[in-house]
C-alpha cells in the first residue's frame, strides 16, 4: 500500500504544478494585473534569467547574438528596447516571451539587427 501512495503522488504531481505555463506570454514583461506594472528590478531579474536560459539551451546557434549583446547592449539599454518593442507591439503579448525578446534586441536599426537565430 505504501508503494502505490508513493507512486500515486509522483504521478499526481505534474498535474498540480501545470497552475503555472511552462512558456510565458510576452505580455509578463510590462503587467502583472490589470492594475500593476511590473517594475525594473523585476525586469532585470526576467532578463538576466532569460539570458541565462536562452544561451544555454541554444549555445553555438546563438553565439553571434549573444557575442553581440555583449559588446554593445549595456543592461538598461537592453531593458530598454524590450520595454519599448513591448509598447509598441500589443498584438504580441500573447506570443512566446523568450521569442519576442530575441525580436526586441535584434530589431531593424539596432546594435545587434539581424543577429537572430534561426
Amino acid at each position: 500500500m505504501r508503494m502505490f501512495t508513493i507512486a500515486l503522488v509522483i504521478l499526481t504531481t505534474p498535474m498540480l504544478a501545470a497552475e503555472y505555463p511552462v512558456v510565458h506570454a510576452f505580455r509578463v514583461w510590462g503587467t502583472k494585473s490589470d492594475t500593476q506594472k511590473v517594475e525594473y528590478e523585476e525586469k532585470f531579474s526576467m532578463y538576466i534569467g532569460w539570458s541565462n536560459g536562452y544561451f544555454s539551451v541554444r549555445g553555438a546557434q546563438a553565439f553571434p547574438l549573444r557575442l553581440c549583446i555583449e559588446d554593445n547592449i549595456p543592461y538598461s539599454q537592453a531593458i530598454a528596447m524590450i520595454d519599448k518593442y513591448h509598447d509598441d507591439h500589443p498584438e504580441k503579448w500573447s506570443s512566446d516571451l523568450s521569442d519576442q525578446i530575441v525580436q526586441a534586441l535584434t530589431v531593424a536599426g539596432g546594435p545587434c539587427s539581424g543577429k537572430a537565430p534561426r
